[in-house]
């Protein structure tokens, strides 16, 4: 049921905001000032919609856990795992979209490959000792975490040629 929800706040989350940014991007792709605006812009609506969203979302989840029969304690623990997941995956989304305009293919498949792998590692760790919808959770949230890291230093170091303009336009994770 996590997992499923983590999948549910994705989309509802990002509503085709990544996709956009590859539709809008691909004809500034030359262009890193007017690139580096739309991505600071796209950034800007998906704090929005994150703040919004999550509020939203947040009893939702809540209730389909409290329906479950979980006690409070483990409501509270996996609803705020849930959304801190779909909060991390949602901005991945997002950088993977400049990732994808910029071409840097290799680097996305490895990435995803890698911590796919991690995930997959992790998950069997668990599965040994106590898997449970925690530890699932967990894991996703520290696949996504080490996504966005990757991500974030990508985008720093991209940071030069892409948004060259000006400071204000340097979105900021």
């Amino acid at each position: 049921l996590a997992i499923s929800m983590v999948g549910l706040g994705n989309v509802l989350l990002d509503l085709g905001l990544s996709t956009a940014v590859i539709a809008r991007g691909g004809a500034l792709h030359a262009d890193p000032g007017r690139l580096g605006a739309l991505l600071g812009d796209a950034f800007a609506i998906q704090r929005w919609m994150l703040a919004v969203g999550a509020l939203l979302l947040l009893p939702v989840f809540a209730a389909m856990f409290v329906k479950q029969r979980l006690d409070g304690g483990e409501v509270i623990v996996l609803t705020a795992l849930v959304l801190c997941c779909t909060a991390f995956n949602v901005r991945n989304a997002l950088v993977l979209s400049l990732v994808r305009l910029r071409g840097d293919l290799s680097l996305q498949q490895w990435l995803e490959v890698g911590i796919n792998l991690g995930k997959l590692l992790l998950v069997l760790l668990a599965a040994a000792l106590c898997l449970n919808a925690q530890v699932a959770i967990v894991v996703n949230v520290l696949a996504a975490a080490a996504m966005f890291w990757f991500l974030r230093r990508y985008l720093v170091r991209s940071q030069n040629s892409i948004f060259e303009s000006t400071r204000e336009h340097v979105p900021a994770l």
